[in-house]
């Protein structure tokens, strides 16, 4: 997404290109248990004017989505009576927190999925890995995206969310080019 102006931008209240968490894997019969969904990777953003401010509590991010769980079993025999689908991955909204992988809620066959990137870490964690027959292992969480700010002095705007150095690996200030 990209915002231009010729004098400022005055953002008040937030936007949000997170990606979205991962599919949960699901119990199909006995013989297999699908693996969870990676989550999707964060957007990118682009704000360019001579002078850009944030507002109160205004917020621009682009966080990762956490990947999901792979589906189980109870039993560790794997009949398909006791298949148990995972859980989805949490969509990546908060640029100061990781979204949360889906959580393995089965004791046999399933596994967790992987952190998104978000808050100081840029990279998605994998998701677990699964070695018992039938089964899958859990989506990875997706990286964090990018937002990029242009101003005329190449100061980034103050913002009460974005106080300490490392909150959000990927927002760069660049100057902008005069005619």
């Amino acid at each position: 997404m990209q915002l231009s102006a010729r004098r400022a931008i005055r953002v008040r209240g937030r936007i949000d290109v997170g990606g979205g968490g991962g599919q949960r894997g699901h119990a199909a019969g006995f013989d297999n248990y699908s693996g969870g969904g990676g989550g999707g990777s964060g957007g990118a953003v682009l704000l360019e004017a001579p002078e850009i401010a944030y507002e109160g509590t205004a917020r621009v991010q682009a966080v990762g989505g956490g990947g999901a769980s792979s589906g189980g079993s109870n039993d560790a025999r794997g009949t398909a009576a006791v298949g148990i689908d995972g859980n989805d991955g949490v969509d990546g909204v908060v640029a100061s927190d990781r979204a949360a992988g889906g959580v393995n809620a089965v004791a046999f066959y399933g596994t967790y999925g992987g952190l998104s990137g978000g808050g100081s870490a840029a990279a998605g964690d994998p998701g677990g890995a699964q070695f018992q027959r039938y089964s899958n292992g859990g989506g990875g969480g997706g990286g964090v995206g990018c937002v990029l700010v242009r101003t005329a002095t190449g100061a980034l705007p103050l913002s009460s969310w974005l106080g300490a150095p490392g909150a959000a690996p990927a927002l760069t200030a660049l100057p902008v080019l005069r005619d």
